[in-house]
C-alpha cells in the first residue's frame, strides 16, 4: 500500500520586431506514449499536431500602429516503438513540418523534414497488465535529436523558430509513469531537451515539458474508451544568437501552462487518441505572443511482441 502512495506522489510531481513565435518550431514536440492499455507491444503510428499563435509587433514610430502576425505550425510524424525484450524498447519519431508566418499581406512558409528523434527506454518498474485490477509502469529513457531539419538561409536570422529544424544535435531525458487501479488511473510524462549550437553558432534554449493526465477506462468487449483530463507545462530558456559571445535572443523563451482534455478509443489493436489544449497561463516571447489553438491526433497500430501477451 505504501508503495502505491509513493508512485502516485511521483506521478503528481513529475507533473518582438519580426520574430516568429518561440513556443513551437524547433521544440521537442508533443509526441508521447502516455497510458496505452497493452504496454508491452510493438507499435507504429501517425501523429498530427497543430499549434497556432498570434504575435504583436510594436510600432517603431508613434505615427504607426502595432501589427499582428499569425504563426501556424503543422507537424505530421511517423512514430513507433520496438521491444527488444521485457525491459528495453526503442522508439523513433520522423516529423514532416509545414510552418507559416503571416504578417499583413505577406506569408512565409517552410515545409519539409524536421529533426528526427531516436529514443531508448528502460522499464524501471512493471506490475500487472491490461487484464489485472492494478497496473503500474514506469519507464526511464534518453533521446537524441538529429539535425535533419532544414535551416532556410533567407529566414534563419529573422525567423529562427519558423525553421524546420535546429541545425544541431540535441539530447534529452525521458520519464513516463502510469498507474491504474481498476478503471481509474493517472499518467505522467516528462521530457527534456538540451541543444548544441548549429554551424551559425545559434543555440535554441534548453526545454522541459510535462504532461499529466487523469483517465478513466471503459471496456466493452473489444472496444476500450478512455476519457482524459489533465495539465501540460512547457518551459524553454532563452536562445543564444551566438553562444560563443553569450548574446541572448531577448524575444525568445517560453513559460506555458495548458489544461488538456482528451479521449482515446481502442478497437482490438487499433487506437485513436485526440487531445485539445486550453491555455491557462503563458509568457511567450516577452509576452508579445499568445497561443490561440493547439490540438493533436494520434493513430496507433499495436503489434504483438514475444513478451507477455496481456501487457
Amino acid at each position: 500500500m505504501q508503495t502505491q502512495y509513493v508512485f502516485v506522489w511521483l506521478l503528481l510531481c513529475s507533473s518582438l520586431a519580426t520574430w516568429a513565435c518561440d513556443a513551437c518550431g524547433c521544440s521537442a514536440g508533443g509526441v508521447g506514449f502516455g497510458y496505452i492499455p497493452f504496454q508491452q507491444r510493438h507499435m507504429i503510428g501517425l501523429h498530427y499536431q497543430n499549434n497556432q499563435f498570434e504575435t504583436t509587433h510594436p510600432a517603431l514610430f508613434s505615427t504607426e500602429t502595432d501589427q499582428v502576425s499569425f504563426d501556424k505550425f503543422n507537424t505530421l510524424s511517423l512514430w513507433g516503438r520496438y521491444y527488444l525484450n521485457e525491459d528495453w524498447f526503442l522508439s523513433a519519431v520522423v516529423p514532416f513540418k509545414s510552418n507559416s508566418f503571416n504578417l499583413g499581406n505577406e506569408t512565409t512558409q517552410l515545409t519539409g523534414l524536421g529533426d528526427i528523434q531516436l529514443q531508448g527506454y528502460y522499464s524501471l518498474l512493471s506490475r500487472g497488465d491490461a487484464m489485472s485490477d492494478k497496473q503500474l509502469n514506469w519507464f526511464l529513457g534518453g533521446q537524441l535529436f538529429l539535425p535533419t531539419g532544414r535551416q532556410d538561409d533567407a529566414t534563419r536570422q529573422s525567423l529562427p523558430n519558423l525553421q524546420l529544424g535546429s541545425g544541431a544535435f540535441g539530447s534529452g531525458l525521458l520519464s513516463t509513469i502510469s498507474y491504474r487501479k481498476y478503471n481509474l488511473g493517472i499518467s505522467s510524462e516528462m521530457t527534456s531537451r538540451f541543444n548544441t549550437s548549429n554551424k551559425y553558432n545559434y543555440s535554441f534554449g534548453r526545454e522541459l515539458s510535462t504532461n499529466s493526465l487523469l483517465f478513466y477506462r471503459v471496456k466493452r468487449e473489444r472496444v476500450t474508451l478512455i476519457p482524459q483530463l489533465g495539465v501540460y507545462t512547457l518551459n524553454r530558456a532563452k536562445d543564444y544568437i551566438d553562444r560563443s559571445q553569450k548574446s541572448i535572443n531577448i524575444l525568445s523563451g517560453v513559460s506555458q501552462l495548458n489544461a488538456v482534455v482528451g479521449v482515446s478509443v481502442y478497437v482490438a489493436n487499433i487506437g485513436l487518441r485526440t487531445y485539445y489544449h486550453l491555455p491557462v497561463s503563458h509568457s511567450i516571447s516577452n509576452d508579445q505572443t499568445k497561443p490561440t489553438q493547439s490540438f493533436n491526433i494520434q493513430l496507433l497500430y499495436l503489434l504483438k511482441s514475444k513478451n507477455n501477451e496481456n501487457n
